[in-house]
């Protein structure tokens, strides 16, 4: 059963506000029933914590791989055109055969002997040519521009090779950013990016809707110096639906129900069991390790978070 959903909604798109001033108009607008699998973005669900994934999970699948594919076949597209074509072999096999009978009979000036090397490294002993036959052939025995365009082609296949390499060790290696953690027991909201910590109370988070999703802002650390870290506004980009962009105002505000329904109420709005995880698939490897020191940088975190409204409540879209 699916909740039912109020697309009217009459939120305020103007700029960034807090998240606590719409919980009634979410909760008015949706009968939130708890389910098996609570769904996407959310990633568990236990008695104390509720996390989401960050939207920059979805850059995998949605920008990375589709470069990785074009990228390869682009590559095996340059590469298979480098060797000869079936003209070029047919026409190297019928020189050939006139350039052995001439051989036989001591004719061949040295540009027709080059000519014949050259069809004979080409077709190799099977005489069916190939691409290491062919780039043999042109670097020995080719005429200046044929040596010319194939180091020009060569170079472009190194090129795009090193870089399909590289995007697929950026996919096999595509760190998952850390959770957003909603700790209903203290009312915080927490998570940390790349070393940096990022907190404040559940009343004083920030939030933003737009086409790619749900933008949250939170108080973390910006610059670490002999006294410290110094603070500012950070955000993060959630994104309720699978969709990269045109997501909907229904599907934050199924989000955001389930978030204000779990921190009032605990788990039993959000799930029916005694928890829930979402497993990951294997081919997502690496990970955004949590910082060191990570209770007392929260903690530090939260004595200031006051400040974070008036730093977020100033900016506009």
């Amino acid at each position: 059963m699916k909740p039912k959903v109020n697309t009217a909604l009459t939120r305020d798109k103007s700029g960034i506000n807090k998240l606590i001033e719409i919980k009634n108009e979410c909760l008015d607008e949706i009968e939130l029933v708890p389910l098996e699998d609570p769904h996407e973005p959310i990633m568990s669900v236990n008695d104390r914590i509720l996390t989401i994934r960050n939207g920059m999970h979805n850059y995998r699948s949605h920008y990375v791989l589709p470069m990785l594919i074009g990228f390869w076949c682009f590559l095996f597209f340059i590469a298979s055109d480098l060797g000869p074509n079936s003209g070029e072999i047919e026409y190297a096999r019928s020189n050939l055969i006139e350039y052995k009978t001439d051989t036989n009979s001591f004719s061949l000036d040295s540009f027709s002997l080059n000519r014949y090397n050259y069809f004979n490294t080409m077709l190799g002993k099977d005489l069916k040519g190939g691409i290491l036959n062919y780039v043999k052939a042109v670097h020995l025995y080719g005429t200046e521009t044929q040596k010319r365009m194939q180091k020009e082609r060569l170079f472009i296949i190194v090129v795009l090779l090193a870089i399909s390499i590289a995007i697929t060790y950026w996919y096999i290696r595509f760190r998952i950013m850390a959770y957003i953690f909603f700790d209903r027991k203290r009312q915080i909201v927490y998570t940390w990016r790349k070393g940096r910590v990022a907190a404040c109370r559940f009343e004083n988070i920030g939030f933003r809707e737009e086409t790619l999703g749900l933008r949250l802002f939170l108080y973390g650390e910006k610059k670490k110096t002999e006294n410290g870290y110094t603070y500012k506004e950070m955000e993060f980009l959630i994104q309720p639906s699978e969709a990269m962009y045109f997501n909907q105002k229904r599907d934050n505000t199924l989000l955001l129900t389930q978030l204000f329904s779990f921190m009032d109420q605990g788990k039993q709005a959000v799930i029916k069991g005694a928890s829930f995880e979402r497993k990951l698939p294997k081919t997502w490897q690496a990970r955004d390790k949590q910082p060191a020191d990570f209770d007392a940088r929260l903690d530090e975190i939260l004595n200031r978070e006051h400040e974070l409204p008036d730093l977020y409540l100033k900016r506009f879209i």
